[in-house]
């Protein structure tokens, strides 16, 4: 008997809109087999642990989180990936599309 992973479409994020001292993400929803949504964001191109936070979204069904308490005029960049639950165990999928952000002005997309 084999065994196979279905791995779904990588989630896009579509937007990024600045707030006061932070910022709210928006990304299309995926099928009905994406359990949550996993956003990183760091004040660090190359996202280490010292400047990286993660925050976990467990609803399928949510298509935007917001960010707030940072620093005023601090570039961030984000990423996203999907959560595919159970019981026993979560698989985190690959991280995609970076995008930076800086206090009240959104800049270009990276890759």
């Amino acid at each position: 008997m084999k065994t196979f992973q279905i791995v779904p479409k990588a989630t896009k994020i579509t937007k990024i809109t600045a707030a006061a001292k932070g910022f709210t993400v928006t990304w299309k929803k995926q099928p009905k087999s994406i359990t949550g949504y996993q956003i990183q964001y760091s004040t660090g191109k190359k996202f280490a642990k010292k400047t990286t936070k993660t925050k976990t979204v467990k609803k399928a069904s949510a298509a935007k989180l917001t960010v707030k308490k940072l620093k005023a005029k601090k570039k961030v960049l984000c990423q996203s990936q999907n959560i595919q639950g159970s019981e026993r165990k979560e698989v985190l999928f690959k991280l995609v599309k970076v995008q930076e952000h800086k206090d009240r002005q959104i800049s270009r997309e990276l890759y």
